[in-house]
């Protein structure tokens, strides 16, 4: 509890080595979580840098990102691309 990451046991019952995923997703929302001036890439910079964060607070070494998007339907293309 109080952990903003979960533990995903990848352990190697061969070797008795421990190896775990270490998981987290944050959905942010525009109107709620952003400046109104914050363009679409700092908006895109700053949901990767809070759950990178809550991967470090875990001590562990980030290698891939799970996204979570809530899109208006009229969001224009090249602002997603951004």
């Amino acid at each position: 509890m109080g952990d903003d990451a979960a533990l995903i046991d990848f352990n190697n019952n061969l070797t008795n080595e421990k190896n775990y995923l270490v998981a987290t997703t944050d959905l942010l929302i525009q109107k709620h979580h952003f400046p109104l001036q914050m363009s679409f890439f700092q908006m895109g910079w700053k949901a990767v840098t809070v759950n990178v964060s809550d991967i470090a607070a875990m001590g562990a070494k980030p290698v891939g990102i799970l996204i979570s998007l809530a899109i208006p339907p009229n969001l224009a293309l090249e602002s997603f691309e951004e």
